[in-house]
């Protein structure tokens, strides 16, 4: 599920360590390149990492995301308007769109990651969409690709679309297939 959602974040980039040279001077610390897809918490990092293990469809899409001009950030919480899961796009600068996902991580560990693949699908979406770049663009893009759902517990509204779904369904198709092979 998408929903509209413009938050402030404040986005540091990783350095690494000083390096100095044979002269003792310190050169200038290398960049170490931001992973497009991260997780914001030791149990978003399990997630995830369980997810590429276990699901091709998964593993290809990060790969995918590695390539695009968004940044998504993976984060497992409880939120009451939140029952399983959502994207929502944070900010947009001229290096690209941040997006966070947030999943339900009282939900089965199968469930969270067929829903993972449901949002990484999203992420696509709007990595697809260089015109997406606040709530109204927001809106349009995914009335076109997709339907509205109406407005969750107050909030804004929330939309679907039938690839995120179709991608939750062969990532369920993979967790079966692996447990087929595991037999």
């Amino acid at each position: 599920m998408v929903t509209m959602t413009m938050t402030a974040i404040v986005v540091m980039s990783l350095v690494g360590p000083i390096v100095r040279g044979a002269d003792g001077h310190a050169d200038a610390a290398p960049t170490v390149a931001m992973r497009r897809v991260r997780a914001v918490s030791d149990s978003a990092r399990m997630l995830l990492d369980t997810a590429v293990a276990r699901s091709p469809t998964i593993a290809h899409l990060v790969q995918q995301l590695q390539a695009a001009r968004v940044f998504v950030f993976l984060d497992t919480r409880v939120d009451p308007a939140v029952p399983t899961g959502q994207t929502s796009l944070l900010t947009s600068t001229a290096e690209g769109r941040y997006l966070h996902v947030v999943l339900n991580p009282a939900l089965g560990i199968n469930r969270r990651i067929e829903l993972l693949g449901h949002e990484l699908q999203h992420a696509l979406e709007f990595a697809d969409a260089d015109d997406v770049h606040d709530s109204d663009s927001v809106r349009r893009h995914f009335t076109e690709i997709g339907r509205a759902l109406g407005v969750p517990n107050g909030r804004e509204a929330s939309f679907e679309t039938e690839a995120a779904r179709e991608v939750e369904q062969q990532v369920r198709r993979d967790l079966a297939m692996r447990i087929r092979d595991a037999i």
